[in-house]
């Protein structure tokens, strides 16, 4: 799933070259959400970057991606406040950033997005990622005014007057939080989104929220729920936010977060105060240097989270939970339990959705093929004669748009009940996978009966 929409698959590539920048412009928040994973950097006085600063932050940051060769990946993220909260400040930083021709996205609760910010965000190439929760029961529950007033309804009507476009392919996408007291609503809330007309939504666990055996059964019926629609469910596909590293390198050379201390750190987890100047990998005035990852990842944290922490690639991310319980003084064993809680939900996770996952990447690909189109579009061709069965052989050059010509052919011909028989042959993973995905997709919206079968190697 978006890996999905996480924050990039140059995750695991390492530090030597950073690939999102996470920038914050105040600690200005409109909403007062009780499970805000940004909350420690939001409240007591107001602080604010000036232009300079963040302009300076800009030009570190690309002179870093220049260092190591991998500019055209780099990404700046406006996060960890409410961003529409000092608009005029956002207009000139988004100028700035788009003079430096690099990517831009922005979160917001969408309280504040209005069609004339939507146009501004839509021409300068701004993806826009908004925080909605689910249905109003979901939503509601967590994400209220300072004064307790709940603001589902005004996100929605805000929803309803943005540009067509925005809301089109590549456009909006919707972070869903799912918390051990809403999970269970989930069907409720992927209707919701639907009706909307929501493209892409990325599901998600709430940071820090613990997971007792009741709630993790919740999450298994949930986790079933995503895999029976996947990709597509009338017209929304719907993602997991994922912490897909499975070693520190990974899980901290994603991203740099500037903070309000002047300094860089490797992720957002580490901007927790009292903040913890090991952890930086440089600072406003002095540069960005993300190799020096070397030298963080000796520190006894680490070595204490993979003694401790059985899985730590899935929907949580260890090195978050292990850093708020030191921030918070919690003890060894309530550090342990956060490890613990974190693992089982990672393997939950995994035992439910590992071979999902690899029809599901196989499906992006092969679907992103021009030529293949979207699950929709009726074949030029089909048989008029009833078709029973078909052997597909997949060869690595086998042209995706062929592949689906043939399997149009077979469910589209009369009869309800058909057999496919997948071969593939050797570098044809991922075509094989993706033509299995399409074809048990599309029988179901077909309403035909499809027994798929895989047969190894030509």
């Amino acid at each position: 799933m978006e890996k999905r929409i996480n924050k990039g698959a140059a995750a695991r590539k390492g530090p030597g070259g950073t690939f999102l920048l996470e920038l914050p412009l105040s600690n200005r928040c409109n909403l007062a959400c009780d499970y805000c994973s940004s909350g420690f950097v939001l409240g007591g006085a107001p602080r604010a970057f000036t232009f300079e600063q963040l302009k300076k932050a800009v030009d570190l940051y690309e002179a870093c991606l220049r260092r190591s060769g991998r500019l055209p990946e780099g990404l700046v993220s406006f996060t960890a406040n409410e961003p529409l909260a000092d608009f005029p400040m956002l207009r000139r930083v988004v100028r700035y950033v788009r003079s430096r021709r690099l990517a831009m996205r922005l979160d917001t609760n969408g309280t504040l997005l209005d069609p004339e910010k939507a146009r501004f965000l839509l021409a300068n190439g701004v993806r826009v990622f908004l925080s909605l929760d689910g249905c109003r029961r979901v939503h509601d529950r967590h994400r209220r005014f300072p004064d307790g007033r709940p603001s589902y309804d005004l996100i929605v009507r805000n929803l309803r007057r943005l540009p067509r476009e925005l809301l089109g392919p590549g456009g909006l996408c919707v972070w869903a939080v799912q918390t051990p007291d809403t999970i269970q609503y989930l069907p409720e809330s992927m209707e919701s989104f639907r009706r909307l007309g929501l493209g892409t939504v990325v599901l998600c666990l709430e940071t820090y929220g613990r997971w007792d055996k009741a709630a993790m059964g919740r999450l298994r019926q949930a986790l079933r729920r995503v895999r029976a629609g996947f990709p597509h469910e009338g017209g929304t596909r719907f993602l997991l936010g994922l912490s897909e590293a499975a070693d520190f390198r990974g899980m901290l050379g994603q991203a740099v977060s500037l903070s309000f201390d002047g300094r860089f750190y490797p992720c957002d987890f580490a901007l927790i105060p009292p903040f913890d100047g090991r952890l930086s990998v440089g600072d406003i005035e002095s540069g960005l240097y993300p190799e020096s990852l070397d030298r963080i990842l000796r520190l006894p944290m680490f070595r204490r989270i993979a003694a401790k922490c059985r899985d730590m690639a899935g929907l949580r991310a260890p090195v978050e939970r292990y850093y708020r319980g030191l921030a918070k003084g919690y003890g060894r064993a309530r550090l342990e339990a956060e490890l613990e809680d974190t693992s089982r939900v990672n393997e939950l996770f995994n035992s439910e959705m590992g071979g999902y996952l690899r029809l599901q990447e196989a499906w992006e690909r092969l679907s992103a093929d021009r030529a293949f189109g979207d699950l929709g579009h009726r074949p030029r061709y089909a048989a008029s004669k009833e078709m029973r069965r078909l052997r597909l052989a997949v060869e690595a050059a086998s042209a995706p748009s062929k592949l689906r010509a043939a399997v149009d052919m077979l469910l589209y011909s009369p009869g309800r009940r058909k057999r496919l028989m997948v071969a593939a042959g050797h570098g044809a993973g991922w075509k094989s996978d993706g033509i299995r995905a399409y074809a048990l997709l599309k029988a179901g919206l077909l309403g035909k009966s499809l027994r798929l079968e895989t047969e190894a190697g030509l």
